[in-house]
């Protein structure tokens, strides 16, 4: 155990300045466990910040320096339980057991068991080493006196702790006769096959499975009516704020006079295209007449170039009118696709919820100018989904697989919570070597944003021999333990 596991184990329990800890290291209740003076804690909780395990905030103080304010973050909390899961040295004057359980909590309770048990296991290796030296025919100094009679009395009170704790592990435990020579005692632990399941744990942050920026699609206008709150449900089309639209009814009453002079003209055209039709089909008439007046020698050549004169013009005005209808009507498009503009930009004076969810920001104030390129004026969680952005140690990355069931503990909920795991991130962070799981909880579960979360992953489940870790043996042969047969014992 280190100086920064210490810390970490201490800054889970709360946040505090580097004072706080060294006074509690020194006479709290962290003196217990591990020596820890002042030149190694300032620097390894500045390590700790550097590797993203902490975070640091300095807070002014009346008439003194700032003091800097220390927090653990998930990747602490990570590192913290992996070094949790090694078991503890045997106790000396100070105890990394006691550490371990004050932060019991991190660590699966198989892992608990074996703390406790290989603590029970040196405490009764301690009580025989008490024994010898009360042995006929030896002798001790004070001081040496002094340190057995301390150790008898904390080995006593962990081993009265211990086997109680023991006891409600369920363990079955079977002593063997001693020797009469105060030989070790051998315990015989009964092997029973068990539904196993190996899970990970993992820490994190809770994020929004979707989040929705719902941001103005118009420019230069007021916001003059604010609909919804953070916390809010809201359903798709549902209005969460109006800008000011004077401006655009303005537009609009414009338009409308536009479509009614545009109205005018036309009927205009269509009536000057009727007289232009009438005058040139008179002009025709007449010049027809004066072509056959002209073949009997009655009309002059005057009066045939003036009946043709006529009617080229009345034709002409007849193309004309029939144009500035054609103007007209184009026009009265041009007005028209003006007023679809107007009454998109009256709708967008609306700010609408794009899906359905809840809000999780509120960006917008009464009288905020709209901006397209001014940011969101509201979050919204789409369809309530929460997600845990868990950090997955490196090695463990590979364990993790789409669709696996979790458990997470939150502060402050009296039961877990349950998600699947929905994305593996292909990156790994390369400082602190972690990368990212999403857990997503079933729709409509809220959970504070930014909340930290504890999950518990099912990677696999089946049925096998179950033994306490005490009674595994690792070597370079691989795991190994002692078997009873017949009285004897056999190493397999």
């Amino acid at each position: 155990m280190n100086v920064r596991t210490l810390c970490l184990g201490y800054l889970s329990l709360r946040e505090a300045t580097g004072y706080e800890i060294k006074k509690d290291f020194e006479e709290g209740l962290f003196c217990h466990f591990m020596e820890a003076s002042y030149g190694s804690i300032y620097p390894a909780l500045n390590q700790l910040a550097i590797d993203g395990m902490v975070t640091v905030r300095e807070e002014e103080q009346s008439g003194k320096p700032d003091k800097k304010v220390y927090a653990i973050t998930p990747s602490g909390v990570t590192a913290l339980t992996k070094a949790l899961l090694i078991l503890p040295a045997q106790d000396k004057y100070k105890s990394e057991f006691l550490f371990i359980m004050l932060l019991q909590h991190h660590i699966p309770h198989d892992h608990r068991i074996a703390s406790i048990e290989k603590q029970l296991s040196d405490l009764k290796a301690d009580l025989l080493n008490i024994e010898e030296c009360k042995a006929p025919g030896q002798t001790s100094g004070g001081m040496r006196e002094g340190r057995m009679m301390r150790t008898v009395f904390i080995s006593t009170v962990f081993a009265s702790q211990l086997l109680g704790t023991v006891a409600f592990a369920q363990t079955t435990e079977t002593p063997t006769e001693t020797a009469a020579n105060n030989a070790p005692t051998i315990s015989v632990m009964v092997a029973a096959k068990k539904n196993i399941a190996e899970e990970l744990v993992v820490t994190g942050s809770f994020a929004a499975g979707a989040n929705v920026l719902v941001a103005p699609l118009v420019n230069g206008y007021a916001v003059v009516e604010i609909l919804a709150e953070e916390g809010d449900t809201v359903k798709q089309g549902q209005v969460l704020a109006r800008l000011d639209g004077n401006d655009v009814e303005i537009l609009m009453a414009q338009n409308a006079a536009n479509i009614a002079r545009n109205e005018a003209k036309i009927l205009e055209a269509k009536n000057q295209i009727k007289q232009a039709k009438i005058s040139k089909a008179s002009a025709l008439s007449d010049l027809n007449r004066t072509k056959k007046l002209r073949s009997t020698g009655v009309s002059t050549v005057e009066q045939f170039d003036t009946r043709q004169a006529a009617y080229d013009l009345a034709a002409a005005k007849s193309d004309a009118s029939e144009l500035a209808l054609v103007s007209a009507e184009a026009d009265m498009q041009v007005t028209k696709a003006q007023l679809k503009e107007y009454e998109l930009m009256k709708s967008r004076t609306e700010i609408k919820a794009p899906v359905d969810g809840y809000i999780s920001k509120r960006l917008v104030e009464y009288g905020t100018i709209s901006s397209s390129a001014g940011g969101a004026m509201f979050n919204i969680v789409a369809k309530g989904q929460v997600k845990l952005e868990a950090e997955v140690p490196e090695s463990d990355l590979p364990k993790v697989k789409l669709d696996q069931k979790a458990t997470i503990a939150v502060n402050g909920y009296d039961k877990a919570l349950v998600g699947v795991v929905t994305l593996i991130s292909p990156e790994v962070n390369e400082t602190t070597r972690m990368g990212k799981a999403h857990i997503k909880l079933a729709e409509g579960v809220r959970v504070p944003l930014g909340a930290f979360g504890r999950a518990t992953i099912s990677l696999a489940a089946g049925e096998g021999v179950a033994l306490p870790l005490t009674a595994v043996t690792f070597g370079e042969d691989g795991p190994t333990v002692q078997l009873v047969k017949d009285g004897k014992v056999e190493v397999r």
